[in-house]
Protein backbone atom coordinates (compact mmCIF):
# COMPACT_ATOMS: atom_id res chain seq x y z
CA UNK A 1 0.00 0.00 0.00
CA UNK A 2 2.86 2.40 0.87
CA UNK A 3 4.46 1.73 -2.54
CA UNK A 4 1.15 2.54 -4.29
CA UNK A 5 0.76 5.83 -2.38
CA UNK A 6 4.38 6.76 -3.10
CA UNK A 7 3.92 5.96 -6.79
CA UNK A 8 0.74 8.08 -6.94
CA UNK A 9 2.48 11.01 -5.24
CA UNK A 10 5.39 10.80 -7.71
CA UNK A 11 2.99 10.68 -10.68
CA UNK A 12 0.96 13.64 -9.38
CA UNK A 13 4.15 15.63 -8.76
CA UNK A 14 5.58 14.84 -12.18
CA UNK A 15 2.28 15.66 -13.85
CA UNK A 16 2.16 19.02 -12.04
CA UNK A 17 5.58 20.01 -13.36
CA UNK A 18 4.96 18.83 -16.90
CA UNK A 19 1.89 20.99 -17.48
CA UNK A 20 2.04 23.87 -19.89
CA UNK A 21 2.42 27.28 -18.36
CA UNK A 22 -1.12 28.13 -17.13
CA UNK A 23 -0.67 31.85 -17.72
CA UNK A 24 -0.83 31.11 -21.45
CA UNK A 25 -4.58 30.61 -21.01
CA UNK A 26 -4.95 34.32 -20.26
CA UNK A 27 -2.95 35.65 -23.17
CA UNK A 28 -4.27 36.27 -26.66
CA UNK A 29 -2.80 34.07 -29.36
CA UNK A 30 -1.29 35.86 -32.35
CA UNK A 31 -1.48 34.32 -35.80
CA UNK A 32 1.78 33.05 -37.31
CA UNK A 33 3.24 35.55 -39.77
CA UNK A 34 6.06 34.95 -42.24
CA UNK A 35 8.46 37.87 -42.65
CA UNK A 36 11.19 38.75 -45.08
CA UNK A 37 14.66 39.39 -43.67
CA UNK A 38 14.19 43.14 -44.27
CA UNK A 39 10.87 43.14 -42.40
CA UNK A 40 12.38 41.12 -39.55
CA UNK A 41 15.37 43.50 -39.25
CA UNK A 42 12.99 46.48 -39.26
CA UNK A 43 10.99 44.96 -36.39
CA UNK A 44 14.15 44.36 -34.36
CA UNK A 45 15.39 47.91 -35.02
CA UNK A 46 11.98 49.33 -34.13
CA UNK A 47 11.76 47.27 -30.92
CA UNK A 48 15.23 48.41 -29.90
CA UNK A 49 14.20 52.05 -30.25
CA UNK A 50 10.61 51.92 -29.06
CA UNK A 51 10.22 49.29 -26.35
CA UNK A 52 8.29 50.87 -23.51
CA UNK A 53 9.66 49.38 -20.29
CA UNK A 54 6.83 50.80 -18.15
CA UNK A 55 4.16 49.02 -20.20
CA UNK A 56 6.24 45.82 -20.28
CA UNK A 57 6.62 45.94 -16.49
CA UNK A 58 2.84 46.36 -16.13
CA UNK A 59 2.21 43.48 -18.53
CA UNK A 60 4.52 41.19 -16.53
CA UNK A 61 2.81 42.31 -13.31
CA UNK A 62 -0.56 41.42 -14.85
CA UNK A 63 0.69 38.00 -15.96
CA UNK A 64 2.17 37.31 -12.50
CA UNK A 65 -1.23 38.00 -10.95
CA UNK A 66 -3.08 35.90 -13.53
CA UNK A 67 -0.72 33.04 -12.74
CA UNK A 68 -1.20 33.49 -8.98
CA UNK A 69 -5.00 33.49 -9.40
CA UNK A 70 -4.73 30.34 -11.51
CA UNK A 71 -2.88 28.49 -8.71
CA UNK A 72 -5.30 29.80 -6.03
CA UNK A 73 -3.15 32.55 -4.52
CA UNK A 74 -4.01 36.16 -3.76
CA UNK A 75 -2.90 38.76 -6.27
CA UNK A 76 0.05 41.03 -5.54
CA UNK A 77 0.11 44.80 -5.16
CA UNK A 78 2.65 46.59 -7.37
CA UNK A 79 4.69 48.44 -4.76
CA UNK A 80 6.79 51.51 -5.69
CA UNK A 81 9.32 50.92 -2.89
CA UNK A 82 9.95 47.34 -4.01
CA UNK A 83 10.14 48.60 -7.61
CA UNK A 84 12.87 51.07 -6.58
CA UNK A 85 14.84 48.23 -4.97
CA UNK A 86 14.38 46.12 -8.11
CA UNK A 87 15.47 49.06 -10.27
CA UNK A 88 18.77 49.34 -8.37
CA UNK A 89 19.62 45.78 -9.41
CA UNK A 90 18.27 45.91 -12.97
CA UNK A 91 20.36 49.07 -13.59
CA UNK A 92 23.40 47.31 -12.13
CA UNK A 93 22.85 44.23 -14.34
CA UNK A 94 22.47 46.56 -17.32
CA UNK A 95 25.72 48.37 -16.45
CA UNK A 96 27.75 45.14 -16.34
CA UNK A 97 25.72 43.40 -19.09
CA UNK A 98 25.19 40.37 -16.84
CA UNK A 99 22.25 39.02 -14.87
CA UNK A 100 23.12 38.52 -11.21
CA UNK A 101 21.67 38.73 -7.71
CA UNK A 102 24.98 40.16 -6.44
CA UNK A 103 26.04 43.79 -6.58
CA UNK A 104 29.59 45.13 -6.01
CA UNK A 105 28.24 48.25 -4.31
CA UNK A 106 28.44 47.39 -0.58
CA UNK A 107 25.21 49.28 0.19
CA UNK A 108 23.37 47.21 -2.45
CA UNK A 109 25.31 43.93 -2.28
CA UNK A 110 22.27 41.78 -1.41
CA UNK A 111 18.56 41.93 -2.17
CA UNK A 112 17.78 42.72 1.47
CA UNK A 113 20.33 45.58 1.55
CA UNK A 114 18.83 47.03 -1.64
CA UNK A 115 15.38 46.96 -0.04
CA UNK A 116 16.70 48.51 3.18
CA UNK A 117 18.35 51.31 1.19
CA UNK A 118 14.95 52.45 -0.14
CA UNK A 119 12.77 51.37 2.80
CA UNK A 120 14.38 53.31 5.66
CA UNK A 121 11.43 52.69 8.02
CA UNK A 122 11.53 48.92 7.46
CA UNK A 123 7.86 48.81 6.40
CA UNK A 124 8.35 45.81 4.07
CA UNK A 125 9.44 42.27 4.88
CA UNK A 126 11.58 40.75 2.12
CA UNK A 127 10.17 37.52 0.62
CA UNK A 128 12.40 36.83 -2.38
CA UNK A 129 13.97 38.09 -5.59
CA UNK A 130 13.83 36.80 -9.14
CA UNK A 131 16.44 37.88 -11.68
CA UNK A 132 16.59 36.95 -15.33
CA UNK A 133 17.95 38.00 -18.70
CA UNK A 134 15.76 37.74 -21.80
CA UNK A 135 16.50 38.15 -25.45
CA UNK A 136 14.06 39.53 -28.04
CA UNK A 137 15.38 37.12 -30.66
CA UNK A 138 14.99 34.13 -28.35
CA UNK A 139 11.40 35.02 -27.52
CA UNK A 140 10.57 35.59 -31.17
CA UNK A 141 12.17 32.28 -32.19
CA UNK A 142 9.96 30.52 -29.63
CA UNK A 143 6.93 32.49 -30.91
CA UNK A 144 6.48 34.11 -27.49
CA UNK A 145 6.02 37.68 -26.36
CA UNK A 146 8.68 39.01 -23.99
CA UNK A 147 6.26 38.89 -21.04
CA UNK A 148 5.30 35.29 -21.88
CA UNK A 149 8.99 34.40 -22.19
CA UNK A 150 9.70 35.93 -18.77
CA UNK A 151 6.91 33.94 -17.11
CA UNK A 152 7.94 30.76 -18.95
CA UNK A 153 11.42 31.12 -17.48
CA UNK A 154 10.08 31.46 -13.94
CA UNK A 155 7.52 28.71 -14.39
CA UNK A 156 10.13 26.19 -15.54
CA UNK A 157 12.59 27.10 -12.76
CA UNK A 158 11.50 25.47 -9.50
CA UNK A 159 13.39 27.99 -7.32
CA UNK A 160 11.89 30.97 -9.18
CA UNK A 161 8.42 29.44 -9.19
CA UNK A 162 8.60 28.89 -5.40
CA UNK A 163 9.27 32.62 -4.95
CA UNK A 164 6.41 33.55 -7.28
CA UNK A 165 4.08 31.15 -5.45
CA UNK A 166 4.87 32.23 -1.86
CA UNK A 167 1.46 32.68 -0.28
CA UNK A 168 2.79 35.15 2.30
CA UNK A 169 3.94 37.58 -0.42
CA UNK A 170 1.46 40.43 -0.85
CA UNK A 171 3.53 42.91 -2.88
CA UNK A 172 5.97 42.93 -5.76
CA UNK A 173 8.33 45.43 -7.33
CA UNK A 174 9.35 45.01 -10.96
CA UNK A 175 12.09 46.66 -12.99
CA UNK A 176 13.32 45.94 -16.50
CA UNK A 177 16.33 47.52 -18.20
CA UNK A 178 17.16 47.03 -21.84
CA UNK A 179 20.64 46.59 -23.34
CA UNK A 180 20.54 46.20 -27.14
CA UNK A 181 18.19 43.26 -27.71
CA UNK A 182 18.47 41.93 -24.14
CA UNK A 183 16.30 42.72 -21.13
CA UNK A 184 17.44 42.51 -17.52
CA UNK A 185 14.43 41.67 -15.38
CA UNK A 186 14.26 41.91 -11.58
CA UNK A 187 11.23 41.24 -9.38
CA UNK A 188 11.37 41.62 -5.61
CA UNK A 189 8.59 40.18 -3.48
CA UNK A 190 7.58 41.37 -0.04
CA UNK A 191 4.93 41.70 2.63
CA UNK A 192 3.75 44.72 4.60
CA UNK A 193 5.52 44.89 7.98
CA UNK A 194 3.09 47.31 9.60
Amino acid sequence: MKKLITLLLVLVTLNGYSQQNPAKLYLKKSPTVELTIEEFNYIIEFSNKCTNMDSLEKEVYYIFNEYRKYVGLDTLILDPTLSKAAEIQSKYCFSINECTHDNKNIEHSTSIKRLQSVDKKNNILYKGEIASKHNFMGALSRKRTISEDILDGFYTSLSHRKILEKSESTMVGISIHKHKDELFFIAIFGKNNI
